[in-house]
């Protein structure tokens, strides 16, 4: 379906969201019980990011992630290799990478983390979703830390399924103060999860503003909840980072134009420019 839609050169960039995880039952559920307590609990994080592994071993996160990490290996990986991408992946969470997208002598780096690990139970996870820093350390090394691998690029976007409103208050923190710290950081945050788009430029005490976009989900339940009362939209966005640090997207959402289903441009949320371009300018 993926090659049907963008051909086979395209490589296609995904992190995992809250239903690629196989939320755990019986006696596993006792094992992961303690990723809720992450943030407060040291053992868990020591478990987690620093203790070492041997050579092929499996990762504890992995079996959570089992089918998207195999969808990744049959999907993901080939196109990537086949766009002569080399993708950098993670040992500590499954799904978190970073690669760098090359064009015209422009580098585009892309940094996409885990954020549905912490959902490993039944309830509302909103404001909890833990986010560590050793997530994002260990994409780099001494031999390429963080600062060098920005240094290199033209521009850089971070991916994440959920929006910070689903983070705990640790999580947000790690975010906004160590992950995606303004000056010498991320262009963008781009996200989902919310089934609703929207943009946000955030600037604080005059920095260079953090730009946050969230995109809908291209097919899904069309109802849920209470007797189906709460609606959500479908759609999607493309848009375009310029040399002059322009970003601009084009974001459609699903509406029923003369009575008959289709993706339009989405007025609602979004104030569209009437340039030659069209689309939204979002920096």
């Amino acid at each position: 379906r993926i090659d049907g839609i963008v051909g086979r050169k395209l490589p296609v960039l995904a992190v995992p969201g809250n239903h690629d995880l196989a939320r755990p039952t019986g006696m596993d559920a006792l094992r992961y019980a303690g990723l809720k307590h992450h943030d407060e609990d040291p053992v868990v994080q020591r478990g987690l990011w620093l203790e070492k592994r041997a050579a092929g071993e499996a990762g504890w996160l992995d079996p959570l992630f089992a089918e998207y990490r195999a969808w990744c290996e049959r999907t993901l990986k080939p196109r990537a290799l086949r766009a002569g991408l080399k993708l950098i992946e993670s040992e500590r969470a499954p799904g978190d990478f970073r690669v760098v997208v090359e064009k015209k002598g422009l580098r585009l780096g892309v940094v996409g983390l885990n954020t549905a690990w912490g959902q490993v139970g039944d309830g509302d996870f909103l404001g909890k979703l833990p986010l560590a820093t050793e997530q994002f350390d260990a994409l780099f090394s001494d031999e390429l830390p963080a600062r060098d691998w920005f240094a290199g690029l033209s521009a850089s976007i971070l991916m994440t399924h959920h929006p910070r409103s689903w983070l705990s208050t640790k999580g947000r923190e790690n975010l906004e103060q160590r992950i995606y710290c303004v000056e010498g950081s991320f262009d963008m945050a781009i996200f989902g999860h919310m089934h609703a788009a929207e943009s946000l430029a955030e600037a604080r005490g005059g920095t260079q503003a953090r730009l946050w976009v969230q995109a809908p989900s291209l097919f899904g339940l069309e109802h849920y909840g209470e007797e189906k009362k709460v609606s959500r939209s479908f759609g999607y966005g493309w848009g375009r980072i310029s040399e002059d640090g322009e970003i601009r997207s084009w974001p459609y959402v699903h509406g029923y134009p003369g009575g008959s289903l289709a993706l339009v441009e989405d007025h609602n949320n979004f104030r569209w420019v009437h340039d030659g371009l069209r689309g939204v300018i979002l920096r």
